[in-house]
């Protein structure tokens, strides 16, 4: 299934293949810039979740299920095999 919508002559979304907003991904440089925007803004996306709170929440819980427990955080624990 993935790969017939992948193969069809407009893209997933009625944009042509390898076009991304404005930007044609055919022209080298294009896509040699668009690469690192994308990989920025996912390291960004990723750095803000982990020190928010919930990231914080959940290094917690890794470290300490018993503490954040005692801490008030709902922790559920997965049984252990």
């Amino acid at each position: 299934m993935a790969i017939i919508l992948a193969l069809r002559p407009r893209g997933l979304f009625g944009r042509a293949l390898g076009e991304l907003l404005l930007w044609s991904m055919h022209i080298l440089a294009n896509f040699f810039t668009a690469v690192p925007l994308v990989f920025a803004v996912a390291v960004a996306a990723l750095y803000l979740v982990v020190h928010s709170p919930f990231g914080y929440t959940l290094l917690g819980i890794r470290e300490s299920e018993a503490c954040m427990d005692c801490l008030g955080y709902m922790v559920l624990s997965a049984p252990r095999s």
